[in-house]
């Protein structure tokens, strides 16, 4: 990114999700930086743990609950965008 770039105006449609017990979440977007670049913590988690085992990244009983939580959560927020694409505007004249 370019010095003084938002990243929210690099990347208008971004929903990072963290594990908060690594260490690389303390230099990552942990706060909403605005409504479509959405910063999902998953207190329990850890490097990587949102990216599951085999089947990845399918639910898993051994998943938290918070980890679970996260992942219905960004499956809800990137269906809501591709439904905002989805939906044709109209150029007023």
């Amino acid at each position: 990114a370019g010095a003084g770039c938002s990243p929210a105006l690099l990347h208008p449609h971004l929903s990072p999700s963290l594990g908060l017990l690594d260490p690389w979440s303390a230099q990552s977007v942990t706060q909403n930086v605005s409504s479509t670049l959405v910063a999902i913590n998953i207190p329990d988690g850890s490097h990587h743990s949102d990216l599951g085992a085999p089947p990845n990244p399918d639910v898993s009983e051994a998943d938290s609950p918070t980890l679970r939580a996260a992942r219905a959560q960004q499956l809800a927020i990137l269906k809501g965008w591709l439904e905002e694409r989805a939906t044709p505007t109209v150029a007023v004249a």
